[in-house]
């Protein structure tokens, strides 16, 4: 059974720390190969999926 990470968060973080962070964070998640469970909005989010996207993973958009 694959591991299933749920991740939420904050749409307004261009440009910050935490923009950075959340994509480092997705790549460790499609680095382990985990599935990212995830909403479809901006932010947060989207930089985790891009970060699980970069390393072949696979996200879930509610």
């Amino acid at each position: 059974m694959a591991v299933q990470v749920s991740v939420c968060g904050g749409e307004k973080i261009e440009g910050t720390e935490t923009r950075r962070k959340a994509v480092e964070f997705g790549k460790l998640i499609g680095e382990k190969g985990f599935i990212l469970i995830c909403g479809g909005k901006g932010g947060v989010m989207e930089a985790v999926s891009m970060g699980v996207k970069s390393k072949g993973g696979v996200t879930v958009g509610i």
